[in-house]
């Protein structure tokens, strides 16, 4: 099999000079290009001019006919659309929205009519059908996605298609469509059964029927005014659950400026505040609310009193030493037990249940975990994982009660000062302190963005404030940065939903197959010549699961197909290392087609 493959790459290297986009690949720009000229962004503004939505929409005839998301236009005074060329036009009128889909349809008169539109698909794709995501970023950057159909559900209401590809925040309301060009659905994204999900979302029938008279834009939000501000304050209070200050700042500021005499905005506004440490906003907040509600003002005025001031500096090396012993230094070995890998981790249970991330963890068939007492323990379940926030929950069995670290909602604020604990560089149960530079969102996860040094063998450690409540977990940082380093915030490991779990012996099962899976799709990258691509899949293949050779093979072979000699044996040396016997073997297959090469001219390099 190995001689095979070989032989199959050697006939292709005539070929490689002239290689370019696979027909279908063409096909895909030509259709973005047929269909991207009819999605528009959609900007709404408040009564002051101030900025405060943004969506997608797409126009669906010739005259000015436009869909987008109903919560897009829930809220603003003024609406705008934005087409590609960066050109605004008013919103004229609403024709038609409903709730339970989320959808409306408007109004907008741009010059140039016809204006491109796209037609509706006479049918909705079957599944495992791929569809476009066509639309706009906040900053009106071209957003194409590409994704196939993978299931349909009842959401909030209303039939949905959840799809694959991953919709990005203001990227609502995009156009999907179908390898045709037609429209299936609007984009959107959401929370179920405690999963983040993409999806397409149909068209009802009766939103596209000529129905009652338009109704100019500014008559129709003074007349949902009450909605607008009762959603507001609702995303303001679901905000604060979350221990998402600066959301819950936004939101109430929103609903106060709907509807000025809202006290259960003012109230969540105030809360917002004195979680942020910011106890005069916080104060000013209850003067309002006095006037509206002494209930809600009692409350908030209680809540004032009983703030707790951030313990002075003076505490660190206590608190240090208190958080240390839930610290745990993680060895991850392959299935000949040599350690692959190093990195941190912490207990959060006295159970011995710990975290740590999940590139940290993630394609092992052994690990260990080391306290600092020096005791060490197996790896023996991993109880949950979220790959898009680095996170994985595993556990050992200890022989006593664990210390564990208490984890907190609250995202820090910027400025705040936090202390990193981990193995940097394999020394052991460092400390070191920053602050916190920014907090970022990345795959609809929050990342904290800190001052504090982390090397290799910090990924896992926490990141605690001044309470010693973990606010991250260290995650990365960007080589050749000064203090550029970033941690995947407290409030993501909440989310994790903790099970039953799997052995590692299982889960590594799993590893096997989606490294295998990769491993496939590399082989079909790099049939289609895209050696750029097949390179990245079989590399993301090895992390994955360390001990299948296949993908140590194919980076070989894509060496000999550029001629890097050198670097295929270095990757040959990696091979040898995870399975000796399937090295050699590739060794002997590549000196039988150099001979082969002699005795033939049929086969060039």
């Amino acid at each position: 099999m190995l001689r095979a493959a070989l032989v199959m790459l050697c006939l292709g290297l005539q070929i490689m000079a002239g290689v370019g986009q696979a027909p279908a690949q063409e096909d895909l720009s030509v259709l973005v290009i047929k269909t991207q000229d009819a999605v528009v962004q959609v900007t709404g503004y408040d009564k002051d001019g101030k900025l405060i939505k943004i969506g997608n929409g797409v126009f669906i005839s010739p005259r000015g006919d436009l869909l987008t998301q109903r919560s897009v236009i829930l809220g603003p005074a003024k609406l705008l659309i934005r087409t590609g060329a960066n050109h605004d036009y008013p919103v004229k009128a609403v024709l038609g929205d409903d709730k339970v889909s989320d959808l409306a349809r408007l109004q907008v008169d741009p010059p140039g009519a016809p204006w491109p539109f796209l037609k509706m698909a006479a049918a909705l794709p079957n599944l495992g059908s791929r569809v476009m995501v066509l639309g706009y970023s906040k900053k009106m950057e071209s957003t194409v996605l590409e994704g196939m159909v993978s299931s349909t559900r009842d959401f909030l209401g209303h039939r949905i298609m959840v799809i694959t590809a991953s919709i990005p925040a203001n990227a609502e309301g995009a156009a999907v469509v179908n390898m045709k060009g037609e429209l299936v659905g609007l984009a959107g994204s959401g929370t179920s059964e405690g999963k983040d999900i993409d999806f397409a979302i149909p068209v009802p029938p009766q939103l596209l029927k000529k129905g009652a008279l338009p109704q100019a834009f500014a008559d129709w939000s003074a007349a949902h005014t009450a909605e607008a501000c009762e959603t507001y304050v609702s995303k303001a209070a679901r905000a604060l659950r979350k221990g998402d200050k600066e959301w819950a700042i936004t939101h109430a500021q929103r609903a106060v400026g709907i509807k000025s005499d809202n006290a259960q905005a003012h109230y969540y506004l105030g809360q917002a505040y004195l979680l942020s440490n910011r106890a005069a906003d916080a104060e000013k907040e209850l003067g309002i609310l006095a006037r509206l509600d002494a209930n809600l003002a009692e409350r908030l005025r209680n809540n004032l009193a009983q703030a707790v001031k951030t313990p002075g500096e003076g505490n660190l090396p206590e608190l240090i030493r208190k958080a240390k012993p839930a610290v745990v230094l993680i060895q991850v070995q392959d299935a000949s037990g040599r350690e692959r890998k190093f990195g941190s981790g912490f207990f959060v249970n006295a159970k011995g249940a710990f975290v740590t991330n999940y590139h940290v963890l993630g394609g092992a068939t052994r690990a260990r975990v080391r306290t600092l007492d020096g005791k060490t323990f197996p790896v023996v379940r991993v109880l949950a994982e979220d790959k898009a926030g680095d996170l994985i929950l595993a556990a050992v069995v200890p022989d006593v009660e664990t210390p564990f670290l208490k984890t907190t909602r609250v995202i820090p604020q910027v400025g705040e000062k936090v202390v990193v604990l981990g193995n940097p560089k394999g020394l052991e149960w460092s400390a070191a302190d920053g602050i916190v530079s920014a907090v970022r969102e990345s795959k609809q996860r929050k990342f904290i963005q800190i001052s504090a040094p982390i090397s290799p063998g910090s990924s896992g450690g926490p990141v605690l404030n001044m309470q010693g409540h973990v606010v991250g977990v260290n995650t990365f940082y960007v080589e050749g940065g000064q203090m550029l380093n970033f941690a995947s915030a407290g409030q993501n490991i909440l989310d994790l939903k903790p099970g039953p779990g799997l052995t590692l012996e299982q889960r590594a099962e799993g590893w096997l197959a989606e490294a295998k899976d990769l491993v496939l799709q590399g082989r079909q990258a790099r049939e289609a010549k895209d050696l750029k691509k097949a390179a990245a899949l079989f590399e993301e293949a090895k992390k994955t699961y360390f001990d299948l050779p296949d993908p140590y093979v194919e980076m070989v072979l894509i060496y000999l197909l550029v001629n890097d000699l050198q670097a295929a044996n270095e990757e040959l040396g990696e091979l040898r290392k995870v399975n000796p016997k399937v090295a050699d073997e590739l060794v002997k297959a590549i000196q039988q087609a150099g001979k082969d090469k002699k005795r033939s001219k049929r086969y060039r390099y």
